[in-house]
């Protein structure tokens, strides 16, 4: 290693593998802090939370944790944006036969098609308005026919990329309601990557975190350790960051 460093990167060969190790301590490490909010998410009467943080900050690694935790008994609706990240879950979470997992406009699609809907996918714009149109039309024949599938609990990633008010109530017509408080936790970007697709709402998150029983901010980058960071800073030639 320490060879193949000298010969192809010379500049920055003073990388050595002790500060590699180092960073992949710092990782792990970083991660298990994290995991003090789960009880914080999870337990309690009101399991209605937000995370809102940046690329990196542990979103996703808190969500899972989360469905790590809670009883096999609870049914679990697990909703992302990008079908690659669901992939991605889906794999994790293969051994969890209590959780559900898909992005949003397959599970729109799958539930239109139960509810003998279909959708042409001509134009994109006007398929995927279409579909949240019969996605709704389809919640509505499948509750009436006692057909409609619920979950116990609703878990979001990539929200910043397509919640909205009407969304979101959509959504929470598939969780068990009894009595109690649906339950959800919302993960989002409302920074950066809410400019993705332009897509997201301020006012819909200040109407969401009013009320919302808890909203956690995150803000340290957890993908990027201190000692990798600080060196592609000095590389560089730009501040070394804070977090």
């Amino acid at each position: 290693m320490k060879w193949v460093l000298n010969t192809l990167v010379p500049n920055i060969s003073y990388q050595s593998l002790h500060e590699l190790e180092n960073s992949k301590e710092e990782i792990i490490k970083l991660e298990k802090e994290q995991y003090i909010f789960v009880d914080q998410l999870i337990l309690g009467n009101r399991n209605q939370s937000i995370i809102d943080g940046s690329p990196g900050s542990g979103k996703t690694v808190i969500l899972l944790e989360c469905i790590q935790r809670l009883s096999n008994q609870d049914s679990i609706l697990f909703i992302c944006f990008n079908k690659l990240l669901s992939n991605y879950l889906a794999n994790r979470l293969r051994d969890k036969k209590n959780v559900k997992v898909t992005n949003y406009h397959t599970l729109l699609k799958d539930y239109c098609l139960k509810a003998n809907l279909k959708v042409e996918n001509n134009n994109y714009d006007e398929y995927y308005e279409e579909l949240e149109k019969n996605f709704e039309s389809s919640l509505v024949f499948l509750l009436e026919n006692d057909q409609l599938e619920r979950f116990d609990w609703l878990f979001i990633d990539e929200g910043q990329d397509f919640l909205n008010e009407n969304c979101l109530q959509n959504l929470l017509d598939l969780i068990n309601y009894e009595g109690k408080l649906k339950k959800y936790i919302i993960s989002l970007d409302s920074g950066i990557q809410s400019d993705v697709y332009n897509n997201f709402n301020d006012s819909f998150l200040e109407t969401l975190v009013e009320k919302t029983n808890f909203r956690l901010p995150l803000y340290r980058n957890y993908r990027n350790p201190r000692i990798l960071s600080n060196k592609a800073a000095t590389i560089a030639n730009i501040p070394k960051p804070k977090t």
